[in-house]
């Protein structure tokens, strides 16, 4: 808890941001897993490279995506509210849903099983029992 007169610095934002990414992962997950591969190329060079010049040379030739990929893929995401249009730029619509995408992406994570999230399992347990 943070009182009105103390600064927030770097440390406490990150750790912030790191608690609430360890905190979401299984849903985050649970959402990538849904999308297809090129939806996760795309958001993956999005959230890296921002979505402004999308159809230049050099996100073709980074994302390995043709003209025509990134067009239907783009409309795709936008009609599933996962990529919004802001000011001319395409953008992941969860500014947390990005940064677990950057996070686990750099981290090489997407590869591993999920972490457990005891909220998530419980959640689930509940959900299944209703069934």
């Amino acid at each position: 808890v943070v009182q009105k007169s103390e600064r927030i610095g770097k440390a406490e934002v990150e750790a912030s941001m790191n608690q609430i990414l360890t905190d979401q992962h299984n849903y985050f997950y649970r959402d990538w897993t849904d999308l297809t591969n090129l939806q996760r190329v795309f958001l993956k060079n999005v959230a890296e490279w921002g979505g402004k010049e999308l159809y230049t040379m050099d996100f073709i030739h980074g994302s390995g995506l043709t003209a025509g990929q990134i067009q239907a893929t783009r409309e795709a995401l936008i009609e599933d509210g996962i990529l919004e249009e802001k000011e001319s730029e395409s953008a992941v619509s969860d500014p947390f849903f990005r940064q677990w995408i950057l996070h686990y992406h750099r981290s090489g994570g997407f590869e591993s099983y999920p972490l457990e999230n005891p909220a998530m399992k419980a959640e689930s347990r509940v959900t299944n029992e209703k069934r």
